[in-house]
């Protein structure tokens, strides 16, 4: 929370940025193991334009450029090749996660540039990262105030987040049957 209040948002945008951008050629990997050679192409174009013109990525210059973020994650190309998620958990300071994320989170370390990082440079970019997301988070905290079960409620929101970078957003046909199927079953 003082992050957010005592950090100018450029500079949060800018540190966030950067990394983020070491991210660009893991996704390249996972968007061609999803054969998703566009979007393969769209990350390394990403890496090469922010990383120099971009400063390192702290401006994401490629995105003024039209080339919009298509970050993707081992975990996603589990998710796609039909491995289940597994167990539930809720790390303390992580937050949610799964265990098929947590193999994809170990295999995305493996990646260059990000493998390459000393134990210092890691941490200060998953701390980075970590504020970032937290700072996003502080708005939707009024959802949990409200909430007959926070627990439950944040597991559900993760899930469907998950299945949803995994379907890439698009909604399957199968699942909203199932959906109504159920609504209708609750109303009789």
């Amino acid at each position: 929370v003082s992050y957010v209040e005592n950090v100018p948002y450029p500079v949060r945008s800018g540190l966030y940025n950067a990394a983020t951008n070491l991210e660009e050629p893991s996704s390249a990997i996972n968007n061609l193991l999803q054969g998703k050679v566009g979007p393969a192409v769209e990350n390394v174009g990403r890496f090469v334009i922010n990383s120099t013109v971009g400063l390192l990525g702290i401006f994401d210059v490629a995105q003024h450029m039209g080339m919009e973020p298509q970050l993707e994650e081992f975990g996603e190309v589990l998710g796609v090749w039909g491995v289940d998620t597994g167990p539930y958990l809720m790390l303390p300071v992580m937050g949610p996660t799964d265990a098929r994320d947590k193999v994809g989170d170990f295999v995305d370390g493996t990646y260059f540039p990000i493998s390459e990082l000393n134990f210092y440079t890691t941490f200060f970019r998953y701390t980075i990262k970590g504020l970032h997301v937290r700072g996003e988070l502080i708005q939707q905290e009024s959802l949990l105030d409200g909430a007959i079960d926070p627990y439950s409620m944040v597991k559900d929101i993760y899930f469907q987040n998950v299945e949803n970078k995994v379907n890439d957003g698009e909604i399957l046909e199968e699942e909203l049957d199932e959906e109504l199927e159920s609504l209708m079953d609750e109303i009789d």
